[in-house]
């Protein structure tokens, strides 16, 4: 049986979440290489909170459709293979958030899943050019 340290580790970013809950072309292969794995049990995806509440707040928006939302609360169902977690927002992840230079990260909910992935040491699947710019973590797309 795999353990924790045998199993590949990501962070996912809120729109590559999206993407890969509504089956959007946007997602690139590589990533939803990723996913597909996690799904096989595989991968394990790490979800920071801020990305529900981001993904509450463009269903609210009507930004996206509401099928995401029941598709997210299922998808984060527990399950055998623990595929995908999510990592709450706490004193010392906030913390973190100093090693993420606004200049470089100035949105604050891309600063804190852009932290998630620091404290985790694994790679965030993502699209956004200023994360991938970014040389504090490793990113994939």
């Amino acid at each position: 049986m795999k353990t924790l340290t045998d199993t590949e580790r990501f962070v996912a970013d809120t729109h590559a979440l999206i993407w890969n809950l509504s089956e959007d072309t946007r997602l690139s292969k590589e990533a939803q290489r990723r996913f597909l794995r996690a799904e096989a049990g595989e991968a394990i995806i790490y979800l920071a909170t801020i990305s529900i509440i981001e993904i509450l707040y463009l269903l609210e928006k009507g930004k996206i459709p509401a099928q995401i939302w029941e598709l997210l609360r299922l998808t984060l169902r527990p399950n055998p293979y623990g595929s995908y977690q999510v990592v709450d927002l706490t004193a010392d992840l906030s913390f973190l958030l100093a090693k993420v230079p606004r200049e470089a990260v100035p949105e604050l909910p891309d600063r804190i899943i852009a932290a998630t992935a620091l404290s985790l040491q694994i790679p965030l699947i993502t699209k956004d050019e200023r994360l991938q710019q970014w040389e504090g973590i490793m990113t994939i797309w």
